[in-house]
């Protein structure tokens, strides 16, 4: 359940993420974007096939 405030949060959260998405892909072309689309829709679809502990990043120190 969305609180009041997160459901007044909700559309300008949407908006911000729609400019965001137009201002970074506003130089690729239909065939980019379609390429794009179909290679994270893929990366989902396998993300969903795996185990939790397998796809989670551990964090570690660069020296």
């Amino acid at each position: 359940m969305m609180t009041e405030k997160g459901k007044e949060l909700t559309p300008i959260i949407y908006n911000s993420i729609n400019q965001s998405n137009a201002l970074l892909t506003n130089e690729f072309s239909d065939l980019e974007l379609a390429t794009f689309s179909s290679v994270m829709n893929r990366l989902m679809l396998r993300i969903k096939t795996l185990p939790a502990p397998d796809y989670i990043v551990k964090p570690h120190k660069i020296k």
